[in-house]
C-alpha cells in the first residue's frame, strides 16, 4: 500500500538534499490568489452570520484545501525521495512509490506505482518548479528513468 511515511524527521528534511527550492503559486498570480481569498472571506462572513463556529471551521477547511496554492511550498529532492512542506502539509515520498513522471506546464507530475487508479493519485506528487526544470527533471531521469507520457 502506498501512504506517506509516518516516522518523525531526525533533521530539517532539505538539509542533505540534492536541491531545495521554494514556490508560491499566489506570488506568480497574485490576482488569482486574492480572488480566492476574497471568496474564502465572503463565504466566511456569509456563514458566520448564521454560525460563527461553522464558519471557523469553513475557513480552516478552505485554508487546509487550498493551501498547496496560497500558501509557499517548500520542495526538496535528495537520493531517498521528495520531501514536501508547507503550512498544514509535510509528506515525504521515497523514490521506490514512483513508477514514472511526466513534464507538465509548471513542473513534473510523479506517478505513483499502485495498480489502482485511486491508489496511483493519492501516491502521485506534482512538483512544481517552473525556475528549476532542467535541474529537477535531470534528477528525475537518475532516479525514475526516462519519462513515459
Amino acid at each position: 500500500m502506498t501512504r506517506l511515511d509516518a516516522r518523525p524527521y531526525t533533521r530539517e528534511p532539505w538539509e542533505d538534499a540534492l536541491t531545495t527550492w521554494t514556490d508560491w503559486p499566489a506570488r506568480r498570480q497574485p490576482r488569482r490568489a486574492a480572488f480566492a481569498a476574497f471568496v474564502i472571506a465572503i463565504g466566511t462572513g456569509a456563514v458566520a452570520s448564521v454560525d460563527p463556529w461553522l464558519a471557523f471551521v469553513g475557513a480552516v477547511l478552505l485554508m487546509v484545501a487550498t493551501a498547496e496554492v496560497l500558501l509557499p511550498t517548500r520542495f526538496s529532492v535528495d537520493d531517498d525521495g521528495v520531501q514536501i512542506q508547507n503550512l498544514v502539509r509535510r509528506a515525504r515520498r521515497t523514490w521506490d512509490r514512483f513508477g514514472s513522471w511526466t513534464a507538465v506546464h509548471d513542473g513534473f507530475q510523479l506517478v505513483g506505482t499502485s495498480r489502482r487508479a485511486f491508489l496511483r493519485r493519492r501516491a502521485s506528487v506534482r512538483l512544481r518548479c517552473p525556475e528549476l526544470r532542467a535541474e529537477v527533471e535531470a534528477l528525475l531521469r537518475s532516479h525514475i528513468g526516462e519519462t513515459r507520457a
